[in-house]
């Protein structure tokens, strides 16, 4: 009985698709194949479909080529449609299919404002959903203008990922209709009782894990990487082990003026979660020349923050506010040193060299204190299995406070001494930040749970 009454859902469901929907781009006949002219240098052209599977086996689709330029770059229908009554039809679905995980723009626009910000929605495409089909759909019901006529596509417009010149992406059954697909575990939004985008509820598989924290101390490999011309080494030896970084092991970037956009990277797919709205980033920074650095959290919704480096050859502690952002679906962290400089300006190679060690992303309030010298200041043992005892040579120890990595607060402490034990066999395993301040100022450091 239940597969019955499903049947008839999906009956009925196409039948009404049938009377309210319609196909705009299909590729499959003269009255659904427009065309569609370059906005910024991109191309376009009608082929055959180079992955007849899935969810999409017709024979015809639409190619988009990249030039590979910083700018931004589209396409737009060669002729106007008719004007869409958003009131009958406000859903619009596409299937594209893409070998990266690249942002896809799906926009609307209009004959007096072509840059309308309502009409423009998009869908950052995950790892998961590369080299196949896929089918996403872009609601517009919030939209009240009656003389929209157009349809701009972009694909990785900004060069964001970076796409090389040439680089092509598909597209297909571009339809507009008043009825939603049923919600699925792969129609690429978030729908029915799933908590993210194909992912939770009773249906859909566990969504994995945002990214809510991390501490690179190069120690170990890292998953940061370079991009636009830069390149990374992310096992560098220190060359300057006095002041504030004692450590052995860096990462070191070179080739920073290489492009505008050269930069460390770390791309995370599910998302880089700041919806707290109490994160930040610290990096240390030594490099040969002194110039501004900037994080961008980047994917869906662009935020950017920039801190002055300004004495050269010495290892500098920044950090970066970001808890006025509170986004959780942007998927690149990018560091960039002096950005937007030219390559002309500084032409000695070794000008473009930069080292950096202790990347940690975590509560702004964990990392924004300035991290004073203690003398004689010792942790021991880290890591540990049961606690740190952690000393001083002649300060008093006037409170220690023990972070996890999202930023709370897990143990805090009035020692009011030189020495002071913390008992660590509540604490799960893992990385922790603890400040420790004296009369004379705050220090941080980090711990380790085994």
């Amino acid at each position: 009985m239940k597969k019955i009454t499903f049947l008839s859902i999906m009956l009925f469901t196409a039948f009404i698709y049938q009377v309210q929907g319609q196909m705009l781009f299909d590729y499959e006949t003269t009255g659904t194949s427009g065309g569609f002219a370059s906005w910024g240098s991109a191309g376009f052209a009608q082929i055959v479909n180079p992955d007849q599977s899935g969810i999409n086996t017709s024979a015809n689709v639409g190619e988009f080529s990249h030039d590979g330029s910083g700018g931004f770059i589209g396409i737009q229908t060669d002729d106007m449609l008719a004007n869409i009554d958003f009131s009958a039809t406000p859903t619009f679905k596409i299937k594209v299919w893409v070998d990266e995980p690249v942002e896809v723009i799906f926009k609307l626009q209009n004959n007096p404002n072509w840059w309308d910000p309502t009409s423009e929605v998009k869908y950052q495409v995950t790892a998961a959903e590369t080299n196949k089909w896929i089918q996403l759909a872009f609601n517009f019901e919030d939209v009240t203008a009656t003389n929209y006529n157009r349809v701009v596509l972009y694909f990785d417009g900004g060069n964001s990922i970076p796409s090389g010149a040439g680089h092509k992406y598909y597209f297909d059954d571009i339809e507009k209709s008043a009825v939603l697909l049923p919600p699925t575990c792969t129609d690429g939004i978030q729908n029915g009782d799933e908590t993210d985008i194909d992912c939770g509820g009773t249906t859909c598989d566990p969504c994995p894990p945002k990214l809510t924290g991390f501490n690179f101390d190069f120690d170990t490999a890292t998953p940061l990487a370079a991009a636009e011309s830069a390149t990374f080494n992310d096992d560098a030896t220190n060359t300057v082990t006095d002041g504030i970084n004692s450590s052995a092991n860096v990462g070191e970037i070179s080739g920073i003026n290489l492009s505008w956009w050269s930069q460390l990277r770390y791309q995370y797919d599910d998302g880089v979660d700041l919806s707290s709205g109490n994160k930040g980033f610290s990096i240390k920074v030594k490099g040969p020349r002194a110039l501004p650095v900037t994080i961008k959290v980047e994917g869906s919704e662009e935020h950017s923050v920039t801190v002055d480096y300004t004495t050269p050859n010495v290892w500098q502690k920044l950090d970066f506010d970001f808890s006025s952002f509170t986004t959780n679906t942007n998927t690149k962290i990018g560091v960039f040193f002096g950005m937007q400089e030219d390559d002309t300006a500084f032409p000695d190679p070794n000008d473009n060299i930069f080292q950096v060690d202790d990347f940690v992303f975590a509560s702004f309030a964990t990392l924004s204190f300035k991290d004073f010298k203690i003398e004689g200041l010792t942790t021991y043992p880290n890591p540990t299995k049961s606690s740190w005892a952690i000393s001083t040579k002649n300060q008093i120890i006037k409170s220690i406070e023990v972070y996890n990595l999202l930023g709370r607060s897990v143990l805090s402490l009035k020692p009011n001494a030189v020495k002071a034990n913390v008992d660590a066999s509540s604490l799960a395993p893992g990385m922790y930040i603890t400040n420790i301040t004296t009369e004379l100022g705050t220090a941080s450091r980090k711990l380790i749970k085994q």
